[in-house]
């Protein structure tokens, strides 16, 4: 797994508490996330303003969307 958070994101404190989010959604939901998937995160600007629960519903999507054939 791999969270990249760029410069252009913000300043340190916002690329830091939007890492340790994204993170803890990963964590939280790992069980959802097929084994041996390699996952790669490039959080963008409208990240910081997404309430929590709306940033892992729309990361859940994205994985679903990604595992399907």
């Amino acid at each position: 797994m791999g969270i990249v958070t760029g410069r252009r994101l913000g300043k340190a404190v916002e690329r830091n508490r939007i890492r340790r989010v994204l993170k803890e959604i990963i964590r939280t939901k790992q069980h959802s996330i097929a084994e041996k998937t390699d996952l790669v995160v490039i959080a963008k600007r409208p990240a910081l303003d997404l309430p929590q629960h709306e940033l892992a519903e729309q990361l859940l999507k994205l994985l679903r969307k990604s595992e399907a054939p």
